[in-house]
């Protein structure tokens, strides 16, 4: 079977899921949430639980009062098509009129609505149409009858060629129409407009409907039977005469006559029950269905049943056959509302007028659940007549759909269905329910509310969606005014060198009045120039960007890699602007005018925030670093130290207690030349600013000749002062691991002052002895200055106080 239309209810709520215990403490608690003086006992409140649960169980097996919700009629409008009614809706009182019709290939084709054409105030109980055309309304109008909780309304349909149809409710029967009793089953007498009802009790009405009203006829007075709540009308082609099933029996009523109710059928068995009766076609066939067998009866001999099959069922009080007429001859099925196995038998009248069973009964195939539940079950064959479609509605809402095709006495191989043609067609609101229908949850009713806790939130939205007042607006335009007026001139009216880099807002916001010592976070704050005006400024190309550049010691625009994701042109605002409206919200509905309003400002301020934000200034210049040709002069050996490291825009100041072992009473010089370390000038020697780091490439200065060292220059036009080294001997490194040596024979080395000795001589002494010396030596030059070891030991432990001998324990003297 093929799914044709979405679920639209949740999934039914699982009462066996928990113990009846379990059940029973829930209960508890959920009455002392709402009466915490009252005290309820424990067993009171699980039989209740109990019969709640029986009564549900009965329900499942067997609701006398649910009929069939799926419908079938002939379109008006469409030629070979067919109209379908149903309900949908989480509470399954939204009345559905969806059209069946042929596509180009002749292939039915379902086009569901996804919206409802007409809601009623409880859920739908039984949906049927009239049996034959309607002499009462003029096509392309069709009659309905729908059974609610409440009711049952008779409907006049106006179907269209494109939307949804019109749907008038003409008449309500109530139950104080029927005795005050509620109606099981109700329907259209031929083609209308009069109803027939019978109440729970068996009593029999007849509603002969008029242009303005009603009048309800007592038809047949029944006795009530406690044991007997199960009733169905079964009509035909007449007005005056109808079909009444009960549990052991089926009647047939004339209108016409004042006279009993003639038997049609009855059981004798204790065990068996009657589920379902079909009225009489053109054959005269009629079909009764019981719990244990399905039986033909003729009209014109009742009481005589023709022929009957055992269906070997459990027993099931919701069979029902329905009866489909193909060109080879009528196939009647038996369904279940229970699961989804069905029966077909081949029985109709041959040719000479006697009934035939031209094939053993069989099943259809199925894939899909077994034990699947259903409500409706409706039959559709094409104009063909040699193909059948089988529509079940399932519990959840959803319509499946499967395609038979009869073999005929003339093939001799079955032709299967193609299985590829389309077989349905979803709009957008189908679409919808098919996406929402996997987030539906069970109901638990009160039980599964919450606490909760109502707060206002109105004056946030104001204060949120508030619009300034126009004298804070004057003030502001006063202020833009004055601020774009001094605004080119901000560098001739700064006093002194600005602490740090500035962006055009920082330079905006500093030329405004009254405004405080600068800050880092002025950003944060905002001014005049964040305003709709400047907005308005920006877009007409009237802020002084090139002004604030050309009087400038220092500027840089950031703008490719501020914006760089949002848009690859430079300086074009008002496209960035444009193109930033396909971020704004998409909304179903029309949305109120704040937030547009809000969307729109937030659109403008991001695009001025990045315009302000992407000119950097400096009023204090870049110094260029000197010349490094007073180094290249003198010869590589003769140079004593590195040059010290330059600084171009950030200079280092010297405070007291960077170095904590100087003398913190000496004051020092704040223009005191702050000396780099040697390490530092070493490392910072080799790069010269402006370089791609990506080209740097390390060279070990130690271990080469003398003439591979001389033809290699580094960066800045600087050479390490390296001395050869030494040819009389060729060191060897050995594989084998070093000698472990123990940590007493081990000694500190002498702490020596550290000196930059610029002779060649010692400099040979010293890269030779790093060369021989690999373990358990210290290098003799060091960039920073030692301290003193305070470690009286070597080792982790050395600098603790050796423990003493272990103290004797005491001895005890004897005694008592």
């Amino acid at each position: 079977p093929t799914r044709i239309f979405p679920d639209t209810r949740p999934p039914q709520l699982n009462v066996h899921e928990h113990s009846a215990r379990k059940r029973s403490e829930q209960g508890l608690q959920y009455l002392r949430t709402y009466f915490p003086d009252a005290d309820f006992p424990g067993n009171l409140v699980g039989r209740e639980l109990d019969a709640e649960v029986k009564e549900v169980r009965d329900l499942e097996a067997f609701d006398s009062f649910l009929g069939n919700l799926l419908d079938i009629s002939p379109s008006h409008y469409v030629q070979d098509g067919y109209t379908a009614a149903y309900p949908m809706g989480e509470l399954n009182r939204e009345l559905n009129i969806s059209q069946f019709g042929p596509d180009t290939s002749r292939n039915i084709l379902f086009k569901p609505s996804g919206v409802s054409s007409f809601t009623f105030e409880t859920p739908i109980l039984q949906i049927l149409s009239a049996f034959a055309p309607s002499q009462w309304i003029s096509t392309p109008s069709s009659t309905l009858v729908v059974r609610t909780y409440t009711s049952a309304s008779l409907l006049r349909v106006v179907t269209q060629r494109e939307g949804l149809p019109e749907v008038t409710r003409e008449l309500d029967i109530t139950r104080s129409d029927t005795g005050d009793v509620p109606v099981m089953d109700s329907r259209i007498l031929a083609g209308g407009p009069d109803i027939v009802v019978v109440n729970r009790n068996g009593v029999v009405y007849k509603c002969n409907v008029y242009r303005g009203g009603k009048a309800m006829q007592l038809i047949r007075h029944h006795k009530p039977d406690r044991d007997d709540h199960f009733w169905q009308l079964g009509i035909t082609d007449r007005e005056d005469e109808c079909f009444l099933t009960s549990s052991k029996a089926v009647k047939h009523l004339d209108f016409r006559s004042t006279g009993a109710a003639a038997d049609v059928f009855s059981l004798n068995h204790p065990s068996a029950i009657v589920t379902s009766f079909e009225s009489p076609m053109h054959d005269y066939l009629s079909r009764v269905t019981t719990t244990s067998e399905v039986i033909w009866l003729d009209d014109r001999f009742r009481r005589r049943p023709l022929m009957s099959f055992s269906h070997h069922r459990s027993f099931d009080r919701t069979l029902r056959v329905l009866t489909a007429n193909l060109s080879n001859g009528p196939l009647s099925l038996l369904m279940s509302r229970c699961n989804d196995l069905v029966t077909v038998y081949d029985v109709n009248r041959g040719a000479d007028g006697l009934i035939h069973s031209n094939s053993t009964p069989a099943c259809l195939p199925r894939d899909g659940p077994t034990l699947a539940s259903y409500n409706g079950h409706a039959l559709i064959v094409p104009p063909s007549g040699s193909e059948l479609m089988i529509l079940r509605l399932r519990q959840r809402g959803s319509i499946h759909r499967q395609d038979i095709r009869v073999l005929g006495p003339d093939e001799d191989e079955l032709q299967d269905v193609q299985e590829d043609r389309a077989t349905h067609h979803w709009n957008d609101d189908v679409q919808r329910l098919d996406r929402l229908a996997n987030e539906l949850q069970p109901d638990f009713g009160p039980v599964a509310t919450r606490h909760h806790t109502e707060v206002d939130l109105r004056g946030a939205y104001q204060k949120i969606f508030a619009t300034a007042d126009d004298g804070q607006e004057d003030d502001d335009e006063g202020a833009f005014d004055d601020m774009m007026v001094r605004l080119p001139d901000f560098w001739q009216e700064t006093d002194g060198p600005g602490e740090n880099m500035l962006t055009t807002f920082d330079v905006a916001f500093r030329t405004g009045e009254g405004i405080k010592p600068p800050s880092r976070a002025d950003f944060l704050t905002g001014g005049s120039i964040n305003s709709k005006r400047g907005f308005h400024s920006l877009m007409g190309d009237a802020l002084p960007f090139r002004d604030l550049a050309s009087r400038a010691s220092w500027h840089y625009n950031i703008h490719d890699t501020s914006i760089h994701s949002f848009y690859n042109q430079s300086d074009n605002w008002t496209a960035l602007h444009e193109r930033l409206k396909a971020l704004d919200l998409a909304s179903d509905t029309e949305r109120p005018a704040p937030s547009l309003r809000r969307e729109a400002e937030a659109r403008e301020q991001l695009v001025l925030d990045l315009a302000l934000s992407s000119n950097v200034y400096s009023a204090q210049p870049f110094v260029k670093l000197g010349s490094s040709s007073d180094t290249m002069s003198q010869p590589v050996k003769e140079m004593s130290e590195p040059p010290e490291v330059e600084f171009g825009y950030l200079h280092p100041v010297p405070k007291i207690g960077a170095d904590h072992y100087a003398n913190k009473e000496k004051e020092l010089d704040q223009d005191t030349v702050v000396s780099s370390a040697l390490g530092v000038r070493l490392l910072l020697v080799e790069w010269e600013v402006g370089t791609d780091p990506a080209d740097y490439r390390y060279r070990d200065p130690y271990g080469v000749t003398e003439d591979h060292m001389a033809a290699v220059h580094l960066r800045g036009g600087h050479v390490l002062p390296i001395q050869p080294p030494a040819t009389q001997r060729k060191q060897v490194l050995s594989q084998r691991p070093p000698m472990v040596v123990t940590a007493a024979a081990t000694r500190p080395p002498p702490i020596q002052q550290v000196q930059w000795v610029p002779s060649a001589t010692q400099t040979h002494t010293i890269q030779q002895r790093h060369s021989q010396t690999l373990i358990g030596t210290t290098p003799d030059v060091f960039s920073q200055a030692l301290m003193t070891n305070t470690q009286v030991l070597p080792g982790p432990f050395g600098g603790r106080s050796v423990a003493g001998a272990r103290k004797p324990a005491k001895k005890r003297i004897g005694g008592f």
